[in-house]
């Protein structure tokens, strides 16, 4: 799809290089404490949609960085939240 589709590529490249910094970065932690709720919101959502949508060009990434990203939603994504939530996320009440 990308061939001939300079533009295209270019997008993808760009997106690849940025999911590729996030990636590496560690997962983002809220403390209630402070006024930087909004801040820290607001890197969730980038980072989140960033590898989302690097994820979901799943056809054009090569093995190793789909195993790159599988480890690191479960590692930064998964496993962090059990860190936070021993009992489990998912029956919180807000959840």
């Amino acid at each position: 799809m990308a061939e001939g589709d300079t533009l295209l590529q270019q997008s993808i490249e760009t997106l690849m290089n940025l999911a590729g910094q996030m990636i590496i970065q560690p997962y983002i932690q809220y403390k209630p404490e402070g006024t930087d709720f909004l801040s820290k919101c607001r890197d969730c959502l980038a980072k989140v949609m960033t590898l989302s949508m690097a994820y979901w060009l799943f056809g054009v990434l090569s093995d190793g960085d789909k195993e790159t990203i599988r480890i690191a939603l479960i590692e930064k994504g998964l496993r962090a939240g059990l860190e936070i939530y021993p009992e489990g996320f998912a029956k919180k009440i807000n959840n």
